[in-house]
């Protein structure tokens, strides 16, 4: 069941709202948030799905209770429904995570129900998702096989455990080094050629050599590029 938290100190509007999202959706659980008591207890319980949050609130505004909400709750989706804002508002929320911007008018309830349902669709598409992922990390773990994330520049962002075991190393700071100067020799282009594909030594501490193949990809999305690489062993 989804539980959707409806934040507006208007009791009429709140019962608008979920009048129209009873008559649009089935198995919903509806949380009336009507001051900031009810505000806090609802962050304290949790367990909510989705908030709808006017602006101009009596102890608060909609941008406060955005910025509240994802600092406890960073991946909960945010719809701001309201006749109080402006676009200057409308854009600062935007900026900070807000999943749309409505403005509250009789025809707009529909349109409301509309983006309750593209939230609700995406955030069951990013559970797909990640159900997919845990066991392709896992996986990945076993076979110590590292994947790691890098800025276009070659500064490493992250990585998976099985990236740092091969380097005998306990963070991302301590490989580092490794990867600017044995991995990030040249760039990758950004045109044609978008891949590497690399073989470096790395010392033991027995005096043993391994051997570490790397394979990086340039990834481009919104003007913003990072590498991405699948690292494994060769042979001890």
């Amino acid at each position: 069941m989804v539980h959707i938290l409806v934040i507006d100190d208007n009791p009429t509007d709140r019962l608008l709202v979920k009048r129209e999202l009873d008559r649009q959706f089935s198995q919903l659980q509806i949380t009336e948030i009507g001051d900031d008591r009810l505000f806090g207890e609802a962050l304290n319980r949790g367990g909510f799905h989705l908030v709808i949050t006017d602006y101009q609130l009596r102890w608060t505004n909609g941008l406060e209770v955005l910025k509240t909400i994802k600092s406890s709750y960073p991946e909960c989706p945010t719809i701001m429904f309201t006749n109080t804002g402006n676009e200057e508002i409308a854009v600062e929320a935007m900026k900070s995570g807000l999943d749309d911007y409505i403005i509250k008018s009789p025809k707009h309830y529909v349109r409301l129900c509309v983006a309750v349902r593209g939230v609700l669709d995406r955030v069951a598409a990013w559970e797909r998702v990640a159900r997919l992922e845990n066991p392709l990390n896992s996986l990945l773990e076993r076979l110590n096989v590292g994947v790691f994330r890098a800025t276009s520049e070659g500064k490493l962002l992250e990585s998976n455990q099985a990236f740092l075991h091969l380097f005998d190393a306990s963070n991302l700071a301590d490989v580092q080094g490794i990867y600017r100067q044995q991995l990030f020799l040249q760039p990758i282009d950004s045109g044609e050629s978008r891949s590497q594909n690399l073989e470096i030594t790395f010392p033991l501490a027995d005096g043993r050599v391994k051997w570490i193949r790397f394979t990086q990809y340039l990834y481009s999305a919104e003007g913003e590029s990072t590498i991405e690489g699948l690292v494994a062993i060769r042979f001890s």
